[in-house]
């Protein structure tokens, strides 16, 4: 179907009403879970071809966690919904002021490769939930991911209601030419820089949740077995291919080499003596990114000890380098590849940290309160952990976004109900009385609104 057909459609119907009803949100998202749990064998294969994940692995990273999200929303989207009484004040006395949530109207969605699965579906879910018309466009890099997408929300949702389009750049660019209500966008900043410059020509709303460079902070004081553990998993998950994954470490040198040895351990405790072999252990994504890490390497003297571009294939790497300078250090890595940098001490890092782009995730690894509290109140970045890695994702609780370079706005749980929801303030007054006090003439009236307003 055609995109301007579609969307015209989808106006007509959110124009009808017909997804305000918290009856029929409900009856979408049960239809939601319904097809997914009935498709789950054709994601787990499609998951398997597209990023080497095994079918454990796409449960784990992926599957279950929007089966929760469901979940959580079924329970809580009529809690959610409901007005919510504000206070009243002199000024404004005897009406009383209530927050009413409403949906934007149509949204576009546009979708990553890396986590092609939980990213599409966790905002459509808000979505949904919210009351908005939904337009998808997963990412063609992941083109198996994306077609049982397609499939699957095209046989369970009729296009004026939700409808998703495959395709490339050009199929990108037609749907940002459109003038949605709403735009949700995750993948890198280069883009999300092209969708906030179209979505700016409609004056259109965005979430963009991009990437960045997140810094992972160990001290002398940290539990280092358990840091390394952490990190590990962290890192090599999904590959390294994960847009909140440590990206570099920054580590006192006390501790360095006990460290390196320890997370080694664990990379081969993980993934065995040959990761190649390991079903724990994805692919690049395509042969393209592969590339673009053997040359960022290259440029910063990294020694990768195996790849296999057929097989899409990069050895985990652990690397230490001199400083901030290196090429590896000005862009996101995204992938298998962990940059160490050494300094006497903690602080000594900050001031290089702080000239970097505020990155979507920060992690520290430290017994010490005040070194905690210190780089999470004046680092700038979306959100993280201390003492862990990624697992602030799986707090529904814990609004996920970045901050600039990283992103604009949040979601996850509630948040992602309000990320696709416009919160209308409304005043509502009474016909019982009226108070003359704010009419004209007022020269009489001043000193009694003064006394009034404590002026």
């Amino acid at each position: 179907m055609e995109i301007t057909n579609v969307l015209s459609k989808q106006k007509v119907l959110f124009d009808s009403n017909q997804t305000l009803p918290i009856e029929f949100r409900m009856k979408q998202l049960s239809k939601l879970l319904e097809a997914l749990k009935a498709h789950e064998k054709d994601f787990s294969l499609a998951l398997e071809k597209d990023l080497g994940k095994s079918a454990d692995q796409s449960f784990l990273f992926e599957i279950s966690g929007i089966y929760k999200e469901i979940e959580l929303f079924l329970k809580k989207t009529k809690k959610w919904s409901k007005d919510k009484k504000v206070g009243t004040n002199i000024a404004t006395f005897p009406a009383r002021g209530f927050l009413r949530q409403g949906p934007f109207g149509c949204s576009l969605i546009i979708s990553p490769w890396n986590y092609p699965y939980i990213l599409t579906f966790k905002p459509l879910i808000g979505a949904i939930a919210a009351g908005n018309c939904v337009v998808i466009k997963p990412s063609e890099i992941t083109p198996n991911v994306s077609q049982v997408i397609s499939e699957v929300i095209n046989k369970t949702f009729p296009p004026e209601y939700i409808h998703c389009f495959q395709g490339a750049v050009e199929t990108s660019q037609e749907l940002l030419s459109q003038n949605f209500d709403f735009i949700f966008f995750t993948g890198s900043p280069q883009v999300g820089k092209i969708v906030m410059s179209a979505a700016s020509k409609n004056l259109t709303p965005v979430v963009l949740e991009l990437g960045g460079k997140s810094p992972c902070f160990i001290d002398s004081t940290a539990d280092l077995d358990i840091a390394a553990k952490r990190i590990a998993w962290g890192k090599f998950t999904n590959v390294g291919q994960t847009c909140v994954a440590p990206d570099y470490i920054v580590i006192e040198d006390s501790v360095k080499d006990k460290f390196i040895e320890l997370i080694n351990q664990k990379i081969k405790l993980f993934f065995g003596a040959d990761p190649k072999a390991s079903p724990d252990y994805g692919k690049i994504v395509s042969q393209k990114h592969l590339q673009r890490l053997v040359k960022l390497c290259n440029e910063s003297n990294i020694h990768i000890s195996e790849t296999d571009i057929n097989e899409r294939y990069i050895s985990p790497t652990i690397t230490e380098i001199e400083g901030f300078e290196a090429p590896i250090m000005q862009e996101e890595i995204f992938g298998p590849i962990l940059p160490i940098i050494s300094v006497s001490k903690l602080s000594d890092s900050f001031k290089s940290v702080k000239a970097l782009e505020p990155p979507l995730a920060l992690y520290i690894f430290s017994r010490d309160r005040e070194t905690q509290k210190h780089i999470t109140s004046t680092i700038r970045f979306g959100g993280g952990c201390i003492n862990d890695t990624l697992a602030h994702l799986a707090h529904a609780k814990l609004p996920f976004g970045g901050i600039k370079n990283s992103g604009i706005g949040s979601y996850h749980g509630e948040a992602s109900f309000k990320t696709f929801s416009h919160q209308k303030s409304i005043l509502k007054n009474t016909f019982l009385f009226d108070l003359n006090l704010r009419y004209a003439p007022l020269k009489d009236k001043i000193k009694m609104l003064k006394a009034l307003l404590g002026s």
